[in-house]
């Protein structure tokens, strides 16, 4: 069995920004969905470009606790590519950052919000 987690991502260009609110709903949609589904299912639906998981600028990606991209619509080469090492504009490890508290059985949303 693969641990992993479900954040959230805002699209950047969107007109219209998803509310906190709004995304911590999409993640435990997420959950419920992977629980009923199994993970396959459900990570192929997060890939999915028009699919149930993607709400004006919000949608879903996973990732295992070693930093392996398990889902990514916006970038699906990232699939199976390990972002342990990814870092951001200020050199910060965001991705260490996120799996540290998700291991901390908190939900993950973008931009350095937990949810």
């Amino acid at each position: 069995m693969v641990a992993a987690f479900l954040s959230v991502a805002g699209l950047v260009l969107a007109a219209e920004k998803g509310t906190e609110k709004e995304a911590k709903q999409m993640v435990d949609k997420g959950i419920v969905y992977i629980k009923a589904n199994g993970k396959e299912k459900a990570f192929a639906e997060f890939n999915n470009r028009a699919g149930k998981f993607i709400s004006k600028d919000l949608y879903l990606f996973a990732l295992d606790f070693n930093g392996v991209t398990l889902a990514q619509k916006e970038n699906p080469k990232l699939v199976g590519k390990n972002m342990i090492h990814v870092h951001d504009a200020d050199n910060k490890y965001f991705i260490k950052d996120m799996i540290s508290l998700a291991k901390f059985r908190k939900r993950i949303c973008s931009n350095r919000t937990t949810v």
